[in-house]
């Protein structure tokens, strides 16, 4: 018999390296939703940047789309954050401020709905 469910989508977010933390993050929900959530007519959707789909312009342009549409965001982060060593600090420091940005961007869609 078909029943109604409210959906949530969760963005985990991670610099490379913290793959297992994620995929740790990712069975906790799996497990939260078959034990409490499912119960209660909720479903909690794990998103990360591997699941967007490839496709015309920036990879993190594209990712960011996903992320707008999530309806929270965890991220995790270790002892590093930013892109590889060989790019320059002022680049780490443009790419956490679009970061930010866009994060700011998510909170006042959520806030005004």
């Amino acid at each position: 018999m078909p029943f109604n469910l409210k959906g949530y989508k969760i963005f985990i977010a991670s610099p490379s390296g913290l793959e297992k933390e994620r995929e740790a993050f990712a069975k906790e929900i799996d497990t939260y939703n078959i034990n409490e959530a499912l119960p209660r007519g909720i479903f909690f959707q794990t998103v990360g940047w591997e699941n967007t789909l490839p496709g015309m312009g920036r990879p993190q342009s594209l990712i960011n789309k996903d992320l707008i549409q999530c309806d929270f965001f965890i991220l995790i982060l270790h002892d590093k954050w930013g892109s590889h060593p060989g790019i320059n600090e002022k680049m780490q420091l443009l790419e956490l401020k679009k970061n930010l940005e866009l994060l700011l961007i998510v909170i006042k869609k959520k806030i005004c709905q």
